[in-house]
């Protein structure tokens, strides 16, 4: 049975096995949650839920639960855009159109669409008609790690489920030569792992680790410069904003169990200040996500943190 081999996400799972026996209640269900953490498994796991014969579905052992789980299940359709790409209007025509044909084998027909944030608003409005009303025998899972990009008349016809990421013992079974840099940034997605085969990141750590120690230890023009090259690439800035989220976490845990923490340049700040940093940090990332010139975008987190600096000398 594919959910067999789900690493965590047990509360989730545990839903979708009670709502197979009454799937007509959510005939849309939306994944949101980060990529990489097994939303896809999920779903096809659902989908294998929904096909199967036998009385306990999944039960992982009938043509179609043994179908489902190579990949060639007819009533399995499985949609995802070109990589970088948009998907435009004809698409979700054709995939509506889709929607409508009856099975081949099963009883059900399950479509599965990944990275659904891509749907352009055209495309998204194309689909929504079938989402509202869609064929009694069909059944949609929308994937998507950015529900905020979806638009509100989807989310509203579907059931949510939420997923987290990954705890650090599922990676580590599926990656158990992590090394402590990685450890340290609480990967938490396949695709986070991924991260590690490229130096990059190891250096942005190291670099975004530096920044902000700079900027506590009143480095100022070394922060500015420091700061300047972790804005050079989208991907490498977000992964900066989820570093310092973390340390700042850290930092926030050690004042609240009074323990010593390894985040040694912010030890000097208050809980407030670092709720402070902690929401110009979380601004500073939604400028990123909004395609905010990004160089200026840092330039005013580095203006913004003066002002704490500041509050903390007078005070």
């Amino acid at each position: 049975m594919i959910w067999n081999r789900v690493l965590d996400h047990q509360r989730q799972l545990q839903y979708l096995k009670q709502l197979a026996k009454v799937p007509q209640k959510a005939p849309v269900l939306l994944f949101a949650g980060p990529s990489g953490v097994g939303k896809k498994l999920v779903a096809i796991g659902w989908a294998q839920a929904l096909l199967c014969a036998e009385k306990d579905a999944p039960c992982g052992k009938c043509r179609h639960c043994l179908r489902v789980d190579s990949g060639n299940h007819p009533d399995v359709l499985r949609f995802q855009s070109e990589e970088g790409s948009t998907v435009k209007l004809e698409q979700a025509r054709d995939l509506s159109q889709r929607a409508w044909m009856k099975p081949y084998e099963a009883s059900r027909k399950v479509i599965v669409v990944d990275d659904f944030e891509k749907l352009t608003s055209q495309a998204a409005n194309a689909l929504l008609k079938t989402l509202e009303e869609p064929p009694e025998e069909t059944y949609f899972v929308l994937l998507t790690s950015q529900v905020g990009a979806v638009l509100p008349t989807i989310i509203s016809r579907a059931k949510v489920i939420h997923f987290g990421r990954l705890s650090q013992a599922s990676l580590l079974k599926l990656k158990p030569d992590l090394p402590q840099w990685a450890i340290d940034t609480q990967l938490g997605s396949l695709d986070d792992v991924g991260l590690i085969a490229d130096p990059k990141f190891k250096q942005t750590f190291e670099l975004a680790t530096k920044a902000l120690k700079s900027l506590w230890t009143y480095r100022t023009y070394d922060a500015f410069t420091q700061l300047g090259e972790l804005s050079e690439e989208k991907n490498l800035a977000l992964f900066t904003v989820r570093v310092w989220l973390l340390q700042i976490r850290s930092a926030l845990v050690g004042k609240i169990e009074t323990v010593k923490t390894q985040t040694v340049a912010l030890e000097k700040l208050s809980t407030g200040d670092l709720l402070k940093l902690s929401q110009l940090v979380v601004r500073l990332e939604q400028d990123i996500q909004s395609h905010i010139n990004r160089s200026l975008a840092f330039e005013k987190f580095w203006l913004d943190t003066q002002s704490i600096q500041k509050g903390m000398s007078s005070s």
